[in-house]
């Protein structure tokens, strides 16, 4: 007890601990039968979801792709493209985290405010890459910060992960804004406008004798839906992206000559049910099939780069909720997870998966230093 009160004294008189949020987000839509008018509090959202993906193959791998009879299922050509589209697939309990509601232009939208209770996360505004296509509302109309907590779509060996189904992937953050605009009346709330910049990591099973193969993307997939009318809701969502995304190879394939950020192709169409059963395929493809009547795919980058070097996260030791940094407040979580007080679920984002909590995982919270902000990628 004295070395850990001594070791506690010298980390909180040495060093100043700062408190620098980061990244965050969400997915949230419309339910057909329930009417909310107001924002709850903070929470989260568990929901079934339903989700396929459509993907251009690059040029480089069409050959190889069109003459492996185990992808043929999956394959088609549209516009004189190569299109590799999965089946539908399914998770039973995406979760999603939501902030307290707050003001679009406040401090705590600027400076962030936690979301979620299972695993909670500082969400702040400034930290989106790329915001929704359509308009968003003045200073003032209010707002809820989400992010994904889990998503885990499979179907066919095919799996789509994403938050904490995908811990090496930046978090995927979003934000819900009433329609309101500045009214400042709670009872607008609903409808409101959803978005996330959504990261993932999509494993494709081993077909016709290739490997399993696993892809990321380095830039975030924008997903929207123009009005939700509750928590959770029963939405598609759909990209919102000006251009396609591409999609890397996450993992060295030697046998066949791929290296972890080789192209692989450009994402099109990414269409995510929220809400929706393995019941309601037919009403998720009927709802597909009209988003892209009216949106369309996604047009192709005309040079997307060939080969990136793709970043992973870094744990922050000691950093509980997931801010990039760590407070003084997160050091007294990890004493008393020490002390026998707390458990280690207590700092879900701070502590090593089935690592023990001890004196020297406090001296090293203490003196972990921020990854200065960064893109997800560099051009190899």
């Amino acid at each position: 007890m004295e070395s850990l009160l001594k070791a506690l004294r010298v980390l909180l008189t040495s060093r100043r601990l700062s408190f620098l949020p980061i990244l965050g987000l969400v997915l949230v839509g419309l339910n057909g039968t329930t009417l909310q008018a107001q924002f709850p509090g903070r929470g989260d959202d568990v929901t079934p979801s339903l989700g396929q993906f459509n993907l251009v193959v690059d040029p480089h791998f069409e050959t190889a792709i069109k003459n492996n009879p185990g992808y043929a299922p999956f394959l088609s050509n549209k516009g004189g493209n190569l299109n590799f589209t999965s089946p539908i697939l399914f998770d039973p309990t995406t979760t999603i985290g939501r902030s307290d509601p707050l003001s679009a232009g406040s401090a705590d939208d600027t400076a962030g405010v936690l979301a979620g209770d299972l695993a909670p996360h500082l969400l702040r505004d400034g930290q989106f890459t790329v915001r929704l296509s359509f308009a968003e509302g003045p200073d003032g109309t209010r707002e809820v910060h989400t992010f994904i907590e889990s998503i885990h779509l499979t179907g066919s060996g095919f799996e789509v992960k994403a938050g904490g189904q995908a811990p090496l992937r930046p978090l995927s953050a979003g934000e819900v804004e009433s329609l309101s605009g500045n009214s400042g009346d709670p009872t607008l709330d609903f409808p409101a406008n959803s978005f996330f910049d959504v990261f993932v990591e999509v494993d494709v099973p081993a077909l016709g004798g290739f490997p399993k193969v696993q892809l990321v993307n380095v830039d975030p997939l924008l997903v929207q839906n123009e009005s939700i009318t509750s928590f959770p809701p029963k939405v598609l969502y759909i990209h919102g992206n000006s251009s396609a995304v591409p999609l890397y190879f996450y993992t060295d394939i030697p046998a066949i000559g791929i290296h972890r950020g080789d192209l692989f192709g450009q994402l099109t169409l990414a269409g995510h049910g929220v809400g929706f059963r393995l019941s309601d395929v037919a009403e998720f493809e009927a709802a597909e099939t009209e988003a892209e009547v009216h949106h369309g795919r996604l047009p192709l980058q005309d040079n997307p780069v060939p080969r990136v070097h793709i970043v992973d996260e870094v744990l922050c030791i000691g950093d509980c909720n997931g801010g990039q940094a760590v407070t003084v407040d997160e050091i007294l979580i990890l004493v008393n997870i020490v002390l026998g007080s707390a458990q280690a679920s207590a700092c879900p984002y701070g502590v090593p998966s089935s690592a023990e909590v001890d004196i020297a995982v406090i001296i090293q919270a203490g003196t972990w230093t921020p990854r200065p902000p960064t893109k997800y990628w560099s051009e190899a």
